[in-house]
């Protein structure tokens, strides 16, 4: 199905029919995650959402269709957003990035200390949500449970020295973030230990959110190598942000070693592989996307890079893979020669 025949059912966000959801439900998700489409898309369903406030009671009744899409969307373009537009929209689809199994800590704290350059511009904007979400009374599961608000008072990363009612009932709240998560088939299919480790960061990332010097304590993490860390202990940060470090820029030393071995191993493959015709549609196709006419784009980069590659190889019939076809009045491949090795 064509973007522009589902963009006519999904531009305006509402309660779609049956019909509506069947007949797009096996294309919707190619759109939302294409690089172009989903910036197209965001900024369609930002306006609506922005210009109705966010009303809780329109977001719980889009929660699986719409918001979950948005959300999506959001997340993917999260780096081409202002700072305030992005701190704007993170308290409200935070909750549905976990649960769509997104590394949600690292998106945030990566544009806060990748794409603001200023401390206090920082420590600004991270304030603007946690101020937001100290105040959310937007239900954890978009459905019924509680709210965002009073979840993030309960402080259930933390554990207690005796067993009180009050400690059952934190437990249930803890099996229900689970049961919310348990929704998404990437969470059933972890094993029970990366499930409790998925509880665990949403609970921490609660404590983060709800703390206003919650990224001046995480910068140091950051910005540090492993060897000047200061202990955790130091600076009460919690367990997933010593990892961030890592998970960001990885560990300078084990880089070194793995890119050296990198190198080795493309030179290795450059020597000994077959470059295949269909192999060069398949890499093309994963750096350039089909415009609506069913065209690489854009155009002159995609033939630039065939010719580059020609080449390389030193094999003229390369160039030839792409090329104009007046009958079909577009760019097309030549299936002839993808059927050649």
């Amino acid at each position: 199905m064509e973007f522009q025949e589902i963009l006519q059912i999904i531009k305006k966000p509402r309660n779609l029919t049956e019909e509506e959801l069947s007949s797009i439900s096996s294309a919707v998700y190619d759109y939302l995650y294409d690089e172009k489409t989903s910036y197209d898309l965001f900024l369609i369903w930002d306006d609506f959402f922005q210009k109705t406030n966010f009303d809780l009671n329109i977001i719980l009744g889009l929660q699986d269709t719409f918001f979950k899409w948005y959300s999506i969307v959001y997340f993917k373009n999260i780096v081409r957003l202002e700072s305030e537009h992005m701190a704007n929209i993170l308290p409200y689809t935070f909750m549905m990035g976990f649960y769509l199994d997104l590394e949600v800590p690292y998106l945030y704290t990566d544009y806060l200390m990748a794409h603001i350059l200023e401390d206090k511009e920082q420590t600004r904007i991270h304030k603007i949500v946690v101020e937001k979400v100290i105040k959310l009374n937007l239900p954890f599961d978009y459905k019924s449970g509680i709210s965002i608000k009073n979840l993030i008072a309960l402080k259930l990363d933390e554990e207690k020295s005796t067993i009180s009612d009050d400690d059952i009932e934190r437990s249930k709240i803890r099996g229900s973030l689970e049961e919310f998560l348990a929704n998404n088939d990437f969470f059933n299919l972890k094993s029970s230990e990366k499930k409790i480790e998925r509880v665990n960061k949403l609970l921490q990332f609660f404590k983060f959110l709800s703390d206003p010097q919650g990224i001046e304590k995480f910068r140091p993490y950051y910005l540090q190598t492993v060897e000047y860390l200061p202990s955790e202990r130091e600076v009460d940060i919690v367990d997933w942000m010593f990892d961030a470090y890592f998970r960001v820029y990885g560990n300078p030393v084990i880089d070194e070693v793995n890119k050296k071995i990198e190198e080795e191993n493309k030179l290795l493959e450059k020597e000994t592989s077959v470059l295949s015709y269909a192999n060069i549609k398949l890499d093309l196709e994963q750096q350039f996307s089909y415009d609506e006419a069913g065209e690489l784009q854009p155009i002159e980069e995609v033939l630039a890079k065939l010719s580059q590659l020609a080449e390389e190889n030193n094999d003229e019939k390369i160039e030839e893979l792409y090329m104009f076809d007046e009958d079909a009045g577009k760019f097309i491949w030549d299936d002839d020669l993808l059927r050649q090795s």
